[in-house]
């Protein structure tokens, strides 16, 4: 999560700079292929993205309750 938070600011503006240079070199009027070819793209990230947020919730969740297991072991 940390990792996250130091890096939100450029995951906020990196979308959007992204856009704009597909657009760019797509042009104004892509071709039916291309546009297919960029949203499977655009869908692959997104997918790529749930995992790792998925998979940090749940090392984040493991580690919390390892937490919890050490200060059970404490008391």
């Amino acid at each position: 999560m940390k990792w996250l938070k130091m890096h939100a600011q450029y995951d906020d503006a990196h979308p959007w700079e992204a856009l704009e240079i597909i657009c760019t070199l797509a042009g104004n009027s892509p071709g039916k292929a291309l546009q297919n070819e960029l949203k499977r793209a655009i869908c692959k990230s997104y997918d790529y993205m749930f995992l790792f947020l998925e998979r940090c919730m749940q090392l984040e969740h493991s580690e919390s309750g390892q937490d919890d297991r050490r200060r059970g072991a404490l008391a």
